[in-house]
Parts: C-alpha cells; sequence; structure tokens
C-alpha cells in the first residue's frame, strides 16, 4: 500500500467517527440516554453479602472451582 492510500484511509475513518459517531453521542447525552444504566445512584456499595447457607459458597471448596465433578 502506499502512503497516499494509507492517508486516505485515515482521513474517511477520521471523518466518519467525529462527524457521524461524535454527534450522535453528544445528542444522546443531552437527552439522558443511559442504555448501559451507569448513573449515579445512592447505594454505598454494590457488594452482595455472602451467607454460609450456601455449601459451594464457602471458601473451603475453592481449591475444586476448575475440576469438574
Amino acid at each position: 500500500m502506499t502512503i497516499k492510500f494509507m492517508a486516505i484511509k485515515i482521513s474517511i475513518l477520521w471523518v466518519a467517527f467525529y462527524g457521524f459517531v461524535t454527534p450522535i453521542a453528544l445528542f444522546l447525552k443531552i437527552i439522558g440516554f443511559d442504555p448501559l444504566h451507569i448513573k449515579k445512584s445512592n447505594h454505598k456499595s454494590y457488594w452482595i453479602m455472602r451467607t454460609n447457607n450456601n455449601k459451594k459458597s464457602l471458601p473451603s471448596n475453592f481449591y475444586t472451582q476448575f475440576i469438574e465433578k
């Protein structure tokens, strides 16, 4: 490939990204669209407390986690 051809490809990708993808992302951000649900919440933590009722989650059983039974 020639340098001229590579420069044209990079230019087309640049125009496609900054001319098409970025305005759409900015518009969706302005209207408040949040497809990943990553808005800040009032939760102090997202950790799930583990109970000892589930025998599979005991630390003593972790050594067999890759052994098929």
